[in-house]
């Protein structure tokens, strides 16, 4: 292989967008609103959402376009639609200095090795397609969802009218996981993480909350339209649930207990705004419990 910056003229003329994709459109990652882009640089508007397309009813899970616009790098998935599989291929672009996606969409129901092994039933493709994309949304050590899931979430959350709605975070922390670790072993701090996952997933209803891990030892559990007062009970429910549960290690058995920062997401907060809000209160239970573990 050879970096495509090597790539002589000769080469280029056959890996033009044309001969390599069918379509294309441009994506708003806030709005999900597509368009076409005039030989001006001027935007087009269609009336269709990006997610129209896929006639899923909602925003995808998956949305690379936001990746994309987010990070400025290029991102790629799989889609199926009525027997066809697609590759979708997303490019950062900027038109006159907002961040847009370029979705470059393939064919390749045809062209693919896995399309000819099940060519006989596309229901395969289907399953394979969904796996592929539930993987990306999802943080595969415990089955939650991933941290690019929450900022996907937030963001589009924080781009509709707040007053229709409202949206609850907990911000959840295992207490002295390193010296846990440090003191049992690591694959006891793994036991703890999967089975603390698996508490949180099970206070979760898919019409209004989801859990996620969003990095070690720290969890992400959130609430949509939902009072405060009903979020702070469970909060308290899963402290009370969490510290029931029983580890051992060889003939030694232990509890652990876990630190949890509340926050509601208020109109014209940012994502980064909101999620060092969160932190924030979670730091600040974690001092009162130290100032009350010393009293």
């Amino acid at each position: 292989m050879f970096p495509i910056k090597e790539m002589s003229e000769f080469l280029k003329s056959y890996s033009l967008p044309e001969k390599l994709f069918d379509m294309y459109r441009v994506v708003d990652p806030v709005t999900h609103r597509g368009f076409n882009v005039s030989s001006d640089g001027d935007l087009i508007k269609t009336d269709s959402l990006c997610h129209d397309i896929w006639q899923r009813g909602q925003c995808c899970k998956n949305c690379i376009s936001m990746h994309t616009c987010n990070e400025q790098k290029q991102y790629f998935k799989m889609e199926f639609l009525n027997d066809i599989v697609y590759l979708v291929f997303s490019v950062p672009i900027t038109i006159k200095g907002e961040k847009y996606s370029l979705e470059l969409v393939k064919d390749v129901t045809r062209s693919m090795f896995i399309s000819n092994k099940y060519n006989k039933d596309n229901t395969e493709i289907t399953k394979i397609i969904d796996q592929f994309n539930e993987m990306a949304v999802h943080d595969i050590f415990t089955g939650l969802y991933n941290k690019k899931y929450v900022l996907d979430q937030l963001q589009q959350f924080s781009a509709q009218d707040v007053t229709s709605g409202s949206l609850i975070g907990l911000l959840i922390d295992i207490d002295g996981l390193m010296a846990i670790n440090i003191k049992y072993g690591h694959h006891i701090g793994d036991v703890i993480i999967k089975r603390i996952a698996s508490l949180l997933f099970s206070m979760t209803e898919d019409s209004f909350s989801y859990a996620a891990r969003i990095e070690g030892d720290k969890f992400c559990l959130f609430y949509k339209d939902t009072k405060l007062k009903d979020v702070e009970q469970q909060a308290e429910k899963i402290i009370e649930m969490t510290s029931s549960l029983n580890f051992q290690k060889d003939t030694e058995s232990f509890n652990v207990s876990i630190s949890i920062g509340i926050a509601e997401i208020h109109e014209g907060e940012t994502v980064k705004d909101y999620m060092d809000k969160l932190e924030k209160s979670l730091s600040e239970q974690k001092k009162l419990k130290n100032q009350a573990d010393h009293i």
